[in-house]
């Protein structure tokens, strides 16, 4: 391939994910009453999305355990955070806009996102991966229906990083997937030049059609000292939150 056909097959791979991004943008903001011009049925829509979304019925910040289903896919997953940024929701880290590494990128142990089951695209081709069948129970199916499933196992590949994220609200980097942000934020003194946080109203994209959104925020589900930036951490944070309540955190926006 030449240097000019390649140049010309990024940029129609660019203008192909635009495409996605801009279709999938579109399809969220019509659920959550974006485009509707009545201010009743524009606040039922963003009601009924944040009960469908969170367990409160409204929008929460996403830690790591969070249930997320993908619209192509056939099974529940929970999101990872291999290292997190010092940042808690009670005893719960914060994820931010670029966790959503994939699978395939980096494995199993480093990754945001696992497989969701079998890919079944109601549009589109699903990835050409092996042919699996895989069992269903009504706690990891999407569908809640007990049984098994067939079809191409679930290759994620993501496009962009979350949208629809919370701007108000920023992550310093711990140096995995934003190296010099810490350090610029240290250099700007009071200023934080972090990333954006993410909520149960954010969502991401996958190249083969599938949406990616939350079904919970995670801040349920149990924590343990692996899962926490240090031990130092973890003891002043679980030690006040389950009672020692001797050194309180400084929790900041979150």
């Amino acid at each position: 391939m030449s240097e000019i056909e390649r140049a010309d097959s990024l940029i129609a791979l660019e203008k192909q994910s635009q495409e996605l991004i801009d279709q999938m943008q579109g399809q969220v903001d019509a659920a959550k009453g974006k485009d509707c011009t009545d201010e009743a049925e524009a606040e039922a829509k963003i009601r009924e999305y944040a009960r469908n979304h969170s367990e409160t019925g409204q929008y929460e910040y996403l830690v790591r355990g969070a249930t997320l289903v993908c619209s192509n896919g056939s099974h529940k997953r929970k999101i990872n955070l291999p290292k997190c940024h010092g940042v808690y929701v009670g005893e719960h880290p914060v994820l931010h806009e670029l966790e959503c590494v994939a699978e395939p990128l980096c494995g199993l142990e480093k990754c945001n996102v696992t497989f969701f089951g079998v890919c079944m695209p109601q549009d589109g081709q699903p990835p050409q991966t092996e042919v699996k069948t895989y069992g269903k129970t009504a706690r990891n199916a999407k569908d809640g229906v007990p049984g098994t499933v067939t079809g191409h196992k679930c290759q994620p590949v993501i496009v962009g990083c979350w949208n629809d994220t919370y701007s108000d609200s920023r992550i310093v980097d711990n140096g995995d997937k934003n190296p010099g942000a810490r350090r610029l934020t240290e250099q700007s003194g009071a200023k934080i030049l972090g990333n954006n946080t993410v909520t149960t109203g954010s969502f991401l994209i996958c190249k083969y059609g599938g949406l990616i959104e939350p079904i919970d925020s995670g801040q349920g589900t149990l924590v343990f000292e692996e899962d926490f930036y240090n031990s130092e951490d973890f003891h002043k944070v679980v030690g006040y939150y389950r009672g020692d309540r001797k050194n309180p955190v400084e929790k900041g926006d979150a």
